[in-house]
Parts: C-alpha cells; sequence; structure tokens
C-alpha cells in the first residue's frame, strides 16, 4: 500500500463517531484512491483483519447519540472490499453527503454469497449489509410499525419485519433474488406522510424486497472458519435486535 494512504486507513479504523471534518478526508481519500487508476496492492492480512474487527465491535452509545454510529466502520469496511475485491464497477457510489447511503448493496449481496471469495471479502460484503438495513433500513421499517401509522402501512410493515426476524433466526435461506440501488429512495418514499399510502406502500413492498435479500445473504454465506462464523451471528444479532428494541 501506498504511504501517501496511511494515514487514511489509520484514520478509518479509529473512532468510531466522525465529524463532519474527519468524514469529508475519508470520502477524499476513497476519491483520490479510485482516480489514480489501477487499484493499489492488495491490503495486508494485519490491515483486513483490524478493519474487520472495528466493523464488528460494540459500539458504546452516550444518552442523546444515535443507536448506531456507522459512518466510519461502514466507510472502513468498504475500503476493503473495495481494494481487495477490485470490482470492476467500484464498490463505492459517491454521491455527495449520502455517499454512505449509496455503496453498492447488490454488490455486497452478491459477494456474501459467491463461494470463490474468502471470508475477509464475505465479512466486509455482509458488514456493509448489516450497516445499511441497521442503520438506515431498519429504523425506518420501525417506525412504520408504530400504531400512528394508518392501518394499511403498518400492517404492511410489521408483516416484513416479521419475515425479516424470522430470516435472521433461522440457519439456512433461499438464495438472495435480484435486487438494484434504490435503498435510499424507496425508504424516503415510505416514509413521506405527504405521498398517497398506495404510493408509500409500493415503495415499502420494494424496501421490505432489499431487505430480505440482505439477510438471506447472511443465511446463505459460506464462512470456512470459526472466527468468520461467530463475526456473522454477533452482526446477526445485532441486526435482530435492531427489529425486536
Amino acid at each position: 500500500m501506498k504511504d501517501q494512504h496511511d494515514l487514511f486507513w489509520n484514520a478509518v479504523v479509529a473512532a468510531e463517531a466522525p465529524s463532519a471534518e474527519e468524514m469529508a478526508q475519508a470520502e477524499a481519500g476513497l476519491r483520490e484512491i479510485e482516480a489514480t487508476g489501477p487499484v493499489p496492492e492488495a491490503l495486508s492480512q494485519a490491515q483486513i483483519d483490524a478493519m474487520i474487527a472495528a466493523a464488528v465491535r460494540p459500539v458504546v452509545v452516550t444518552a442523546g447519540a444515535p443507536r448506531r454510529t456507522a459512518l466510519r466502520r461502514l466507510v472502513a469496511i468498504a475500503a476493503v472490499l473495495f481494494l481487495s475485491l477490485s470490482v470492476a464497477a467500484g464498490v463505492l457510489l459517491w454521491q455527495g453527503t449520502h455517499a454512505v447511503r449509496t455503496l453498492d448493496y447488490v454488490t455486497a449481496i452478491e459477494v456474501a454469497t459467491e463461494p470463490k471469495w474468502a471470508d475477509e471479502h464475505k465479512l466486509a460484503a455482509l458488514t456493509i449489509i448489516d450497516e445499511i438495513c441497521g442503520s438506515y433500513a431498519f429504523p425506518a421499517l420501525n417506525k412504520l410499525c408504530a400504531e400512528e401509522v394508518p392501518p394499511p402501512l403498518r400492517d404492511q410493515a410489521r408483516w416484513i419485519r416479521d419475515e425479516l426476524i424470522a430470516l435472521l433466526t433461522q440457519d439456512t435461506a433461499p438464495a438472495p433474488e435480484a435486487t438494484d440501488l434504490r435503498m435510499a429512495h424507496v425508504t424516503e418514499n415510505a416514509l413521506n406522510a405527504s405521498l398517497p399510502i398506495e404510493q408509500r406502500q409500493q415503495a415499502l413492498a420494494h424496501l421490505g424486497h432489499l431487505s430480505v435479500q440482505g439477510m438471506r445473504a447472511f443465511a446463505r454465506a459460506e464462512l470456512s472458519t470459526a472466527t468468520g462464523r461467530e463475526q456473522r451471528r454477533l452482526l446477526r444479532k445485532r441486526l435482530l435486535s435492531d427489529l425486536t428494541q
């Protein structure tokens, strides 16, 4: 790895909650790497282990703070996937301040369930799924399960939540189906009270489909080591907590 990137890697593995300035620096670092042309040399095993450890370690939440502090951990683990796999299309789809929400969810699902990838690659992919669902999709779903939500939408959200809980508590699942990158769009539409209820229900159905495919990927990912399986168990446990809190 080039020396000019060392500070970036150290930063993304460090503290849990980045400032806006730190996040901008992390984005700039990844943009620089992407713009340099050929993908840099693969990360060392020690660097991969450090980033995966940063992604799965428990988060200490203070009063008034968001339940998850996803930004730094997600950038770090996305960087692992981006550099280690050399995905032709690029794992990072930068769209201004919404970069965290527009990471390639599709690629993460594909990598997690593709036998040819090593455990560290699959765990990187599972962590991207975990953060997108647990930090963004699942909180929105829980809001739609609340009593004050109009009954058709609320009942649909509760049905989807039950399906996701079932997927997180079983050892097997069907293979993930085709997905797309509209997670942010459909989530926002499902929460938008100014839209007609029918349009919100369509968006919620799409959100449910995307979330289900991610949870199927968790069940289908074949991990060869006890450490990898334990890391997956911890991520699934955290997702289950997101849905049942």
